[in-house]
């Protein structure tokens, strides 16, 4: 659908749904899950709660595909932020992509499928955030796995100078992390 004449299009954001923890467990033990999936959820979230069983033991609802839509980086993920919880130190999610708009939003941000585009496009946001907090030698990324991994850590530390660090909460779902800049931190909240 084209934007009105005159008008700009808002820029579309799209995320990979996490989903709920009961839907993991689910997978986890249904019986068709690949290993590693069953051995991870029983590390790290120990047995499925008893409202998620039936009178049999078995999982109340079936599992989807024995959990296909768990990635590696979702199962790394839920490891390390255990991990973290287990040292004491707070654990934050984070998302690149939201990174990268919030930190330039006037900028085009191609997809990751065209790999090179994408890569400058995400390469210049990071200069951009080095050169801010004065870093002036940065080593450029060489993939895009390094520059989500760059634009996280130079956003966190420009919003944590500038004190426009947000963190949203959810008990269900953990703590989310934005990086923010001085007027998208008035936006929110314009009496601070």
């Amino acid at each position: 659908m084209a934007a009105p004449e005159g008008k700009a299009r808002a820029p579309g954001l799209s995320m990979f749904p996490t989903p709920r923890y009961d839907y993991f467990a689910r997978c986890a033990r249904e019986p068709r899950s690949k290993p590693h999936l069953s051995a991870i959820a029983a590390e790290l979230f120990g047995e499925l709660p008893g409202e998620l069983l039936d009178g049999d033991g078995a999982a109340r609802e079936p599992a989807p595909g024995g959990g296909a839509i768990f990635t590696r980086f979702m199962l790394a993920g839920f490891a390390a932020y255990r991990a973290l919880e287990h040292l004491g130190v707070p654990a934050f999610e984070s998302y690149p992509d939201l990174q990268l708009r919030l930190s330039s939003p006037s900028s085009d941000l191609p997809p990751k499928g065209r790999r090179v585009e994408a890569l400058t496009a995400r390469g210049r946001i990071v200069a951009a955030l080095a050169a801010g907090l004065g870093i002036d030698d940065a080593p450029v990324a060489a993939n895009l796995d390094q520059a989500d991994a760059a634009v996280l850590a130079l956003a966190a530390a420009s919003a944590a100078v500038s004190g426009t660090l947000w963190v949203v909460s959810n008990s269900c779902e953990g703590r989310f992390m934005l990086a923010l800049d001085a007027r998208q931190a008035r936006r929110l909240l314009p009496d601070a």
